[in-house]
Formats: structure tokens, sequence, C-alpha cells
């Protein structure tokens, strides 16, 4: 793995169902973003808007731009460079699909990919897919959600500041960040061997409102 590929970039996932104006805020290893932002409204099992960005001080208004992308287009994916939206692929029927023929979605899904890595610096595969599930709450170990932090298997969330279960300084959830010991499919937990992986591993570090950081990997 490249030290881009092992680059730190920010991550949010914003709530867009509700109007609750939730924000879930952290850092992802992995991706490779260097600068410039992606987004998505695929996430299982929510489908809350997905964010990547750069960690430099540019990062949040470029989040912020592709956030105003996807709502303008009604949800979708898309990649932002300097606030201007670079490539994207409209999903309008609840931000999940396309009233477009297939082989044409298919065409945008691809070009998106490759702006992605040519002018964000992204170096993982099918990053939208593997975005996709770093919200999925559901499964191990550590996700990411509009509340924040979720310990998958302890069944406990760090909510940080929102004022619900808050884990003991130094910990996020229950796990200490130095045990997540994680494949790329959360079947390894601390010491326990996983099944060899076909994919690239995305890394992510969340942080809760207070602060804590841990790093997770994404379940493909």
């Amino acid at each position: 793995m490249t030290d881009q590929a092992t680059a730190v970039a920010r991550i949010a996932v914003a709530e867009r169902h509700l109007r609750t104006g939730r924000i879930g805020l952290g850092y992802v290893r992995g991706f490779g973003l260097t600068r410039g932002a992606i987004a998505s409204t695929v996430a299982h099992d929510a489908h809350n808007c997905m964010i990547v960005g750069a960690a430099g001080p540019a990062g949040p208004a470029e989040m912020a731009a592709a956030l105003t992308r996807l709502a303008e287009l009604g949800g979708g994916q898309v990649a932002v460079l300097d606030g201007r939206v670079i490539a994207e692929v409209a999903l309008p029927i609840g931000g999940l699909m396309s009233d477009q023929p297939a082989r044409e979605v298919a065409a945008s899904v691809e070009h998106l990919e490759h702006i992605a890595a040519e002018a964000l610096g992204v170096t993982i595969g099918a990053p939208f897919m593997h975005l996709s599930f770093l919200g999925l709450s559901v499964i191990p170990q550590l996700r990411i959600t509009d509340l924040g932090l979720v310990d998958v298997d302890q069944v406990r969330a760090d909510l940080g500041d929102a004022g619900l279960t808050q884990a003991p300084e130094g910990q996020a959830g229950a796990v200490p960040a130095r045990s997540v010991n994680t494949s790329h499919n959360g079947a390894r937990r601390a010491g326990r061997p996983g099944p060899p992986s076909r994919y690239p591993v995305v890394m992510a570090g969340v942080a809760s409102p207070s602060a804590r950081t841990v790093f997770l990997a994404s379940s493909q």
C-alpha cells in the first residue's frame, strides 16, 4: 500500500431523510484522496449522505460543495475539486436509482471513478462501493453514522456531545484504538485471524464530537 493510499482524509455522514441536521464527523484512510471530495447517497442501510474530503484546510468547503450538489440532484454520487463538480451520477429515485438506460448509467459510473482517481488522487478500486459500507452499522466492527461512532460488536454508540452513551476516555465505544485489528470483511477481531482479503482494505478513523479517534475497516 502506498503512502498516498494510507493518507488520512475527512469523512462525514449527513442525515438526509428527516431534516434533523445531524452530521457525524471523522477521519478515513485508504481511499488515497488528497484533494477535493467525493460524496454519495448510496450508503447501506440508512442511505444517508456519505462524504470524504481532503484533510487540508480546504476539505470542509469541498465536502460542503459535494453535499450541496447531492441535494440539487435529488441524490447520486459526485466528485468535487476546487468547489466545482467535475463528475457526477444522478440517482433521482430515492437517491439510489437512475431513470436513465443502464448502459448510460454504467458509463457515467466508470467516468466518475476515473475522474476520482485522476483528479482527486483516489487509489482504491470502486471507491463509492467501499464508501457505502462505512456507514453500515450492523456489521463489525466499528462504523460511522449521522449520530457518530457505533461499536457494533459491543452494541454501543459513542455519541460524544449528543449526551447518550459515552465511552471511557481514550476509547471509542468499548474498543481501544490499539486493539482494533480488522480484515476487509470485519471478520477479524482483536487477535483473531480473518479470511484472506481479495480487496484493498479501507481503514477509517472516526472521531466523535468529543474528539476520540479509532481506526476501522470497511466491510466488503
